[in-house]
């Protein structure tokens, strides 16, 4: 039997041995003696992704393999690099250019792109692809898994995180993949610049205690996010988008909400936590059956900043 015509090939596990092929050729060494062992498995389309994950998740069990990376292969990650490359985001400041938000689906990949460029070049795709705006798979998970209600999800660790928003994000493309469209990568770009901005600002405040900084902007975002549903409202992303930045009202309120949700978060039932850790604490959906149970409410002036919820 031979080999005639391979489709959609791709790597499951290899990469590393892949790379230093790669870069061995690149150095100039021979490798014409060079033979790599490997196995080749013909996957029907039927369950093509499951297959992929399991051949990755099993073969890679001798060492310690993220979530995040078993994880990227799947066709919403490849539609959101792909969405991320074409899209040119407004410039936040007069006089600076459009730019991009670079998507990792792979790790490292943004500092492989940069270090295959060297001078000018170099210089123009860092100002083309800036650091501040690189999403990693784990932020992708955190920004989505915030806003939809489930902070203490989030609190568990990015890698229990991206986990469970891997099994959410399969559902829904098997029902509907066209919902992962630019409209969405837009709202998501829009919800990386409303975490970072408050992720910034709660650290200033002279009320806040320090070390806890995660979990309260997720408690917070969570909460006014659940809080605008009840109301069928949400953030203008499309106003973020062109201004690529945080409304001031909303980052006003944001401080707000946080100041009065911190106790919910300091203050740990006994019967809930044994060792009374924060950090315990917030991983408990008891914590946020009571952060999203108490009275806390937006005010009256972000209702008013706000616009008609988008839902697919």
């Amino acid at each position: 039997t031979e080999i005639s015509k391979v489709q959609g090939l791709q790597i499951v596990n290899g990469g590393q041995t892949t790379a230093s092929l790669y870069w061995a050729r690149k150095a100039g060494i021979d490798l014409s003696k060079v033979r790599v062992q490997m196995k080749l498995s013909r996957l029907p389309e039927e369950g093509f992704e499951d297959a992929v994950h399991n051949i990755a998740r099993f073969a890679n069990a001798q060492n310690a393999v993220s979530a995040s990376d078993l994880f990227a292969g799947h066709p919403y990650f490849k539609r959101l690099e792909a969405i991320s490359r074409q899209t040119l985001a407004p410039p936040s400041k007069p006089g600076e250019a459009p730019s991009y938000w670079y998507f990792e689906r792979t790790t490292g990949s943004y500092k492989v792109e940069l270090r295959r460029k060297s001078g000018l070049a170099a210089k123009t795709w860092q100002l083309l692809h800036p650091k501040k705006q690189l999403l990693t798979k784990t932020d992708v998970a955190r920004y989505d898994t915030t806003f939809e209600g489930a902070p203490h999800q989030v609190s568990a660790g990015a890698q229990k995180n991206i986990a469970a928003f891997g099994k959410i994000v399969s559902k829904a493309w098997s029902i509907d993949p066209t919902d992962y469209d630019l409209a969405y990568y837009q709202r998501l770009v829009g919800r990386a610049i409303l975490i970072r901005a408050v992720d910034a600002a709660i650290p200033a405040q002279p009320w806040y205690p320090g070390s806890i900084l995660r979990p309260l902007t997720t408690y917070t975002l969570a909460l006014m996010s659940s809080r605008m549903q009840a109301e069928k409202l949400q953030p203008n992303y499309d106003a973020i988008w062109k201004a690529q930045k945080a409304p001031e009202p909303f980052l006003r309120e944001a401080m707000r909400i946080a100041e009065r949700l911190l106790p919910l978060l300091q203050e740990i039932p006994e019967e809930q936590v044994r060792n009374r850790l924060i950090t315990e604490w917030v991983k408990r959906e008891g914590c946020w059956e009571r952060v999203e149970g108490s009275t806390i409410q937006l005010s009256a002036g972000l209702l008013s900043t706000l616009v008609p919820e988008k839902r697919s």
